[in-house]
């Protein structure tokens, strides 16, 4: 998703994941403003079908903002809330979100997921980029090299 004013609600693009091992998502968000917007990781089928979510969240963010010299660190573990399968942008600008979805855990079939951000934010300043970590098929026979 592009940087840019995402106030209201917004979809990523979907992405294809059929033949992907792993993928990492990471947000970065600039200034918030009645911030709280909610997230959700959804997959499906088809790329208009997406209407699961993610089984389990790996989720980290950064405490600092994301210019300051402890802005790498990843040192908070992103939770849902409670009974709820999203979670919430936090309230402070310029942070960053890493998600990692192991594709494994993804029910067989359902090859596309996407980022859902609702519209409880008026000014959501946000990117995301994606990350996938291919799946090699095994070589039929086994090479030897002399």
């Amino acid at each position: 998703m592009a940087p840019a004013d995402h106030g209201g609600s917004t979809n990523s693009a979907g992405l294809d994941i059929s033949n992907a091992h792993h993928v990492t998502i990471i947000m970065l968000l600039g200034a918030q403003t009645n911030a709280l917007a909610q997230v959700n990781i959804k997959y499906g089928t088809a790329h208009g079908a997406m209407a699961a979510d993610l089984p389990t969240l790996y989720a980290w963010r950064t405490n600092a903002d994301i210019g300051a010299v402890a802005g790498d660190k990843l040192t908070n573990a992103v939770t849902r809330e409670a009974g709820e399968e999203y979670f919430f942008i936090p309230a402070n600008d310029n942070r960053m979100i890493v998600i990692e979805v192991p594709v494994s855990e993804i029910p067989s079939g359902n090859n596309w997921i996407r980022v859902e951000i609702g519209d409880q934010g008026t000014d959501t300043f946000a990117s995301i980029v994606a990350i996938v970590q291919p799946r090699y098929q095994p070589l039929a026979t086994a090479v030897r090299l002399a």
